[in-house]
């Protein structure tokens, strides 16, 4: 990392290829939501814990059943003393639906006294009024990252740099929502709280990043140049990015771990929020300074030419 920006327009290739791949397989694959943002039905149905019921097989029969393809999860409900698989759809059950599974269940079953615990279908009215809920969310939450870290670093690092936190920001939930969609992993509720923690995530890393070109701003020669005051600050909170990273990196391995080992379904959560963490790192190190960077250099030009357009001598020259 001793010279970042001389590979500044590398970096922002690779991130512009990177996002381009992430909307092309979002296409092509299709992005796969999860009950909470593309509707559905949840049932809980309880059996015998003394009957043996293997959760795959309640799935071939409920998919057998309702021509789609579910998810079962099994759960231990200690204080009835009774087994429950969760079934999860992407479609709506009517009351025919409902009652016409259970039928099926108990048939396929009979010895397991199968029961329905509940049922809750979720329509696409509710998730329009979710999905506003969260655009409204997300933009007023964009327009106070620009706010604060715009005017925190006004004087030192420029109100170029709440911009370009903004960006790196949405670079980053971009490239975990690809990896997201490329491993097979539904879009739900979970993956609403794994792009939370990555924009937090961001948002510290280009706290620490501005925080150390504030600082080299002040140290170092006031004929240094905006590439040679990037490579000095990036090499100076390189190490504590790479510590910030590696501490939230093992926290997501050690959630996936647990969840794998307890089997409780945390990796549409943990998986996110490493591919995040790990980008995080990458957009504060090579691109966020390299955006910043380059901003800075067109609005010196801008202003060099600017001042030479007013200077005694050009304007002795146009009289001329």
């Amino acid at each position: 990392m001793k010279n970042i920006a001389a590979k500044r327009k590398i970096f922002l290739i690779i991130s512009a290829a990177a996002m381009v791949l992430v909307v092309l397989v979002a296409v092509v694959m299709g992005p796969s939501m999860g009950l909470e943002l593309g509707g559905g039905t949840v049932g809980i149905y309880a059996y015998s814990t003394g009957t043996t019921l293997a959760p795959a097989d309640f799935e071939n029969t409920a998919e057998e059943y309702l021509g789609e393809d579910v998810t079962v999860q099994e759960l231990d409900n200690l204080p009835t003393g009774m087994t429950q698989l969760v079934l999860t759809v992407a479609q709506g059950f009517t009351e025919d639906t409902q009652q016409g599974l259970l039928q099926a269940l108990t048939d396929a079953f009979p010895d397991a006294g199968i029961e329905e615990s509940s049922v809750s279908t979720v329509f696409p009215a509710e998730i329009g009024m979710l999905v506003t809920r969260f655009v409204i969310a997300a933009v007023l939450a964009g327009v106070l990252l620009l706010i604060f870290v715009g005017l925190r670093y006004k004087k030192t690092a420029g109100f170029s740099s709440g911009v370009v936190s903004l960006v790196t920001m949405m670079h980053d939930c971009l490239l975990s929502y690809g990896v997201l969609v490329l491993l097979g992993f539904r879009a739900g509720s979970s993956f609403v709280a794994a792009a939370a923690t990555v924009c937090c995530c961001s948002l510290i890393n280009s706290v620490i990043l501005y925080d150390a070109i504030r600082e080299n701003r002040r140290v170092m020669s006031v004929n240094a140049t905006v590439a040679e005051l990037l490579n000095q600050s990036v090499a100076q909170c390189a190490p504590k990015l790479l510590a910030f990273t590696i501490l939230l990196a093992l926290g997501a391995v050690c959630a996936g771990v647990v969840g794998m080992v307890l089997d409780v379904t945390v990796l549409d959560i943990a998986v996110p929020v490493l591919a995040g963490v790990l980008c995080a790192f990458y957009s504060a190190t090579c691109l966020n300074g390299a955006l910043w960077s380059l901003w800075q250099e067109r609005q010196q030009g801008k202003a060099a030419a600017a001042a030479a357009a007013k200077s005694p001598k050009s304007k002795g020259k146009s009289k001329k």
